[in-house]
């Protein structure tokens, strides 16, 4: 049986799991402390009528349950898309920090545990897509010329908040720096850093969606060049980003995962044709 990090990233929703069972949160009743597992707070605040809290809470645990399923398809030597790992992790990590942050009360052993579980998730599955960057977080890896390197999501997400959103904004240089090489027989041109920074301020970010419907279009016009098929379209990243939004928020995630995905194999063949 083979462990490696993305394996073990699923043993945190066991932790997430077992807090959830354990006392999480603590408050006081009159003469008398209430404590409650992660359910029965859940319960309490449909009895008080904040059904969000109940649907955040029950959503968690039914996120963490999904993980650990996966986690057991994958000791099986399953096929499962790495983009249902972030989905997970993203979704339980949001409506746990949503459910901790809006409770007033304190917080009891199970809550700790259960942010433990979510740090244990998080920082497997981060390794776990890093070392399949080929190096990106590391030592970058010789490319002949004219070749193009491929870059990952977990450097996205990792990165982007530690420089301030500084990151992000490089990686949006290089992909539309990318797809306007790799595609230039199409006689397009997908907008730089400047234009898509100053339009996006000016249309109070309309432009943005623009960008991303037009940046997935691009790269599924021109799969054919490179003998690669891309399903996701400019609409299916629109969608992702606007009303994937109220899936705990994580919809620009996934969007933004689909275009570096396709980016992706669109280097890998692009770069095939040059070694020929």
């Amino acid at each position: 049986m083979r462990f490696n990090f993305r394996t073990i990233s699923k043993l945190g929703f066991l932790l997430v799991i077992i807090g959830y069972l354990v006392p999480m949160f603590s408050a006081e009743i009159i003469i008398t402390t209430l404590q409650m597992n992660g359910f029965q707070y859940a319960e309490l605040a449909m009895e008080l009528g904040y059904p969000i809290y109940a649907v955040f809470m029950y959503g968690s645990f039914i996120f963490a349950l999904a993980g650990l399923i996966i986690g057991v398809l994958l000791l099986a030597k399953k096929n499962v898309p790495i983009l249902l790992d972030w989905i997970i992790i993203l979704a339980c990590t949001v409506g746990i920090l949503f459910s901790i942050h809006s409770f007033d009360g304190e917080l009891e052993a199970g809550a700790y545990v259960v942010v433990l579980g979510l740090i244990v998730a998080l920082a497997a599955q981060i390794v776990s897509t890093v070392k399949k960057e080929n190096g990106v977080l590391w030592a970058q890896e010789e490319l002949r010329e004219g070749e193009l390197r491929q870059r990952g999501f977990a450097s996205y997400i990792l990165l982007g908040p530690i420089t301030g959103g500084i990151y992000i904004l490089w990686r949006i240089h290089v992909l539309a720096r990318d797809i306007n090489e790799m595609c230039k027989e199409d006689g397009k041109k997908t907008s730089g850093l400047l234009m898509f920074a100053l339009l996006s301020m000016i249309t109070f970010s309309i432009y943005y969606f623009v960008w991303l419907f037009k940046v997935g279009s691009r790269l599924r016009d021109n799969a054919d060049r490179f003998n690669i098929t891309i399903n996701e379209g400019g609409g299916t990243i629109l969608l992702w980003s606007t009303l994937g939004s109220i899936l705990f928020g994580i919809g620009p995630f996934i969007a933004m995962f689909i275009i570096f995905k396709n980016t992706n194999r669109m280097i890998a063949a692009y770069n095939e044709k040059l070694a020929v």
